[in-house]
């Protein structure tokens, strides 16, 4: 199994006039950045139960996602990468 890491997410900075005009500085935490399947906050609410699975030495994991969700696909994912059956 991979470690349980994806890369941090990154800061884009704001560059509006109005923000500049009054001292403000402001950027935006690009979650859906951090990977291309699992992406957002679908990576936070999975990363302690894919820990949690792998120190129980539990051989996947199984999930229920919303109608319109994407998140089955990124757990299918993660399961993928991390060595889990999903």
């Amino acid at each position: 199994m991979h470690a349980l890491e994806l890369p941090p997410a990154p800061l884009q900075p704001l560059s509006l006039h109005w923000l500049q005009h009054g001292g403000v500085e402001a950027a935006i935490l690009r979650l859906d950045l951090i990977d291309p399947l699992i992406s957002g906050n679908k990576w936070f609410k999975l990363r302690h139960h894919l820990q949690q699975a792998g120190n129980s030495k539990a051989p996947g994991l199984i999930s229920l996602g919303g109608n319109h969700s994407n998140h089955l696909h990124a757990l299918a994912a993660a399961g993928k990468r991390f060595g889990f059956a999903t």
